[in-house]
């Protein structure tokens, strides 16, 4: 027998299908050695891409939470 859960989603969770609509994010991880080796002049490492990631969940958190005050 087969049960599917119900899953209660947290009102904290990530919705990466909506981060991803956010222009102002780095999509990808050329987007983020690109940006990144423009400024710095070396070459990104695995550490420069999770700060990246975690970047791009404060940019969709504020972005939500501007569009929330604005209506």
């Amino acid at each position: 027998m087969l049960f599917i859960s119900d899953p209660d989603l947290s009102p904290y969770r990530i919705n990466h299908l909506e981060l991803k609509k956010n222009l102002e994010i780095f999509p990808n991880a050329k987007s983020v050695s690109k940006h990144y080796s423009s400024w710095s002049g070396h070459l990104a490492f695995p550490n420069i891409y999770l700060n990246y990631y975690y970047l791009n969940l404060l940019k969709g958190l504020y972005k939500k939470r501007r569009d929330k005050e604005s209506s």
